[in-house]
């Protein structure tokens, strides 16, 4: 009896392109599936897929944010990726993609900002990036110095 060769069956190979605000290429991921048919009638599926870590530290699949009901939406926060550093050696390139359940808007300047890039003031409750947090919080310490509050 001679071998066959199985049918060569559906191959899907699916590029993901994450950009940010401005159109760059952030990041790129690739996903492939072969659907091989065999002459018994059985199919053999096999599915190639790439994880990649979050700046939160979570592993995210794009598969993860199609379909009905996605499991994890990505989104990218406007301060993540820009470590600077006067020492070459400990400056640290982080990707800018995070869950989209941590980004939160700052109330100052709008930017969207991850969890590690932003502070919520004790005075007013509101979440800003660090650097709008840290105008804020001079801004109510100096303010009594120089105002005094008027009931009319």
């Amino acid at each position: 009896m001679a071998l066959h060769q199985p049918n060569s069956g559906i191959k899907q190979h699916v590029v993901t392109i994450d950009r940010d605000e401005e159109g760059r290429e952030i990041h790129r991921t690739q996903y492939s599936e072969d659907v091989t048919r065999l002459p018994d009638g059985s199919v053999i599926s096999e599915k190639t897929a790439e994880n990649y870590a979050l700046s939160s530290g979570e592993l995210h699949n794009p598969s993860m944010s199609s379909g009905a009901n996605p499991v994890m939406l990505v989104g990218v926060c406007a301060l993540c990726g820009t470590t600077r550093s006067i020492f070459p050696w400990r400056r640290r390139r982080t990707t800018r993609l995070c869950n989209v359940e941590q980004l939160k808007p700052c109330a100052r300047c709008g930017r969207v900002v991850c969890s590690q890039h932003r502070k919520r003031s004790e005075y007013d409750r509101k979440w800003r990036c660090i650097s709008c947090h840290s105008k804020h919080w001079w801004a109510s310490l100096l303010s009594p110095l120089f105002f005094e509050e008027i009931e009319e």
